[in-house]
């Protein structure tokens, strides 16, 4: 039975990269014009691939492996973590690179996070209150601070920023959302302070959010939030 259970992470994990494949290659797949040259495209190993694909397959099915079999979640609310940490490593590798958060890719996160909350819901009906209770106050958590942060600090939290946490709060619930922000900004201020004294940053530049909130996903996952 676990074996199957594996099975269904990985199966689920490859599902995600494929959409992964659509968003960042399907570009370059249309500019083939033979099938030989399309799949050349799609199974190109480049960094690029490696870190916003393939990575984060493998360590999608390790964080469900972790909170299944070592903090025995759950199977439905594993998915959502598992989810939860393969969606970051791409949207944190463009915030990173390009100081965004595609709409896209919070589109796949929301289309997959749904699904789950209705299946966990119907699989655990006498938590359904529960479930729907977490995810959206966790929501109202993670896209209110920073909506609030918006209004009141001008150009120091994205829109981008706000709806990924909104996002991200409706995907893992209250608890852990509270516990991945607490994680990403106490990384995100050391990281920035080290950064000052080194003389890399000063106090007016900004740093992208997505990366230290996927090594608080990180952490979470390995917590056990």
């Amino acid at each position: 039975m676990k074996y199957v259970i594996v099975l269904v992470s990985v199966l689920f994990a490859v599902l995600v990269g494929i959409c992964f494949i659509i968003y960042f290659k399907a570009q370059e797949v249309n500019q083939q014009l033979y099938l030989k040259g399309k799949l050349q495209t799609i199974f190109k190993l480049d960094t690029k691939t490696i870190l916003v694909i393939i990575f984060p397959i493998i360590i999608g099915i390790i964080s469900f492996c972790i909170e299944y079999f070592v903090y025995k979640k759950n199977i439905i609310l594993c998915f959502r973590w598992q989810l939860t940490i393969m969606m970051m490593f791409p949207i944190g590798y463009i915030d990173l690179k390009e100081k965004i958060i595609p709409n896209k890719l919070l589109i796949i996160a929301l289309a997959f996070t749904l699904p789950l909350l209705i299946l966990q819901g119907t699989f655990f009906p006498d938590m359904i209150f529960t479930i729907l209770r977490s995810s959206i106050a966790g929501a109202l958590l993670g896209g209110g601070i920073f909506f609030s942060t918006s209004l009141i600090v001008k150009n120091g939290i994205g829109a981008g920023d706000t709806k990924m946490y909104l996002v991200l709060g409706l995907m893992v619930g209250f608890v852990p959302i509270f516990n991945i922000l607490l994680y990403s900004m106490i990384i995100g201020a050391v990281t920035g302070i080290v950064l000052m004294i080194l003389k890399k940053k000063n106090s007016k530049d900004s740093l992208a959010l997505a990366p230290f909130t996927l090594v608080g996903v990180i952490l979470a996952v390995l917590i056990g939030v």
